[in-house]
């Protein structure tokens, strides 16, 4: 049985004080969570900068450094501020740099980019190695010439890797929102699928909850099936 707790939606959205306690009584194995969207669309992609406030940020990644402190858990983090892209991922480790000197603690600390470089997509592109997905017009060269940051979407392989060296904090670049969820489970041993399914439900914190206000949730996976929880006991979940 694995328990991940995803203490929020959104890094720097903000989430109470009272759920993260709830949490840490309830207990959990690891720490999860995406800090990343597509829903502003690609402006902070292409100009480096994080959509959330650096002080919310900070707030927030504070507290769940200090909550794996004490539950001695790992935490995973994906789609470093925002986007993902190395500007990003700068970003948020002079973020954490600095908590991790106010804590005064000692960490291990794994940073896994995403970016690309963009000539090694133009060489991928002209060996016919790139294929359109679910868009309107088909790829250019100059597409590609024009972009400023290009990041690939990772999944839970650089993650289980990062954890096999024994990583306390894990930082990623820009991830698929479920694999940050899933991967501590299926790395111990969990199912792929139910792993995946319960970490797309839960990556978006209480946005599957009432009331859905940026929040934690709290999911346990046990063998063929698994349970989604709020957190918060003050809050619900409803089929």
């Amino acid at each position: 049985m694995i328990t991940v707790y995803a203490p929020l939606g959104m890094l720097g959205y903000g989430f109470p004080m009272r759920s993260l306690k709830a949490a840490l009584e309830h207990g959990f194995d690891v720490i999860a969570l995406d800090a990343g969207s597509v829903d502003p669309g690609p402006y902070y992609l292409g100009t480096g900068k994080s959509f959330t406030s650096r002080t919310m940020v900070k707030r927030d990644l504070k507290l769940i450094v200090e909550a794996g402190q004490t539950a001695h858990v790992p935490i995973l983090i994906g789609t470093a501020c925002g986007s993902g892209a190395t500007p990003h991922l700068d970003w948020a480790m002079r973020i954490l740099d600095e908590i991790v000197e106010e804590l005064d603690i000692h960490p291990k600390v794994a940073r896994i980019d995403a970016e690309l470089d963009k000539q090694e997509v133009i060489q991928a592109f002209r060996n016919g190695k790139i294929e359109n997905f679910e868009t309107r017009d088909r790829l250019s060269e100059q597409d590609i010439d024009d972009c400023i940051h290009i990041v690939a979407q990772m999944g839970i392989q650089p993650y289980m890797k990062a954890l096999e060296g024994g990583a306390d904090i894990i930082v990623g670049g820009r991830a698929y929102d479920a694999a940050v969820i899933a991967a501590y489970p299926i790395w111990k041993g969990e199912d792929p699928g139910l792993s995946y399914h319960m970490g797309k439900i839960i990556e978006c914190g209480t946005a599957v909850a009432l009331p859905r206000e940026s929040d934690g949730m709290l999911g346990v996976i046990d063998g063929d099936s698994f349970i989604v929880t709020p957190a918060d006991p003050e809050k619900i979940c409803k089929p």
